[in-house]
């Protein structure tokens, strides 16, 4: 809850943001790196696309009325507004928070 709280406080100025990340995935049994990429249209929406090993395993769209995603290993796939990402990570979000 602080990490969101603190990101309320840095605000950028900007159209269009790309960000490149990584991660690395590790429990009982196995260790995996996983890679992200993150288009921000300011006001607009945000993208995101998580890859395995150079194959997209997970995507999701943020707009301002909306949120999706879809995850292949399950076939997950959820469209609805922000409550639910809300009562998910315990704080009250909106397009312009997120």
């Amino acid at each position: 809850k602080k990490a969101i709280e603190k990101h309320y406080d840095n605000k950028l100025d900007f159209k269009t943001l790309y960000i490149k990340a990584s991660a690395r995935y590790v429990d009982e049994k196995q260790s995996q790196n996983v890679s992200a990429e993150i288009k921000i249209e300011k006001d607009k929406q945000i993208l995101i696309s998580v890859r395995f090993l150079g194959i997209t395993m997970a995507k999701a769209l943020i707009t301002p009325s909306a949120v999706s995603y879809y995850e292949k290993i399950n076939s997950t796939y959820y469209e609805g507004d922000f409550t639910s990402l809300s009562k998910w990570l315990g704080t009250e979000l909106d397009y312009s928070k997120v």
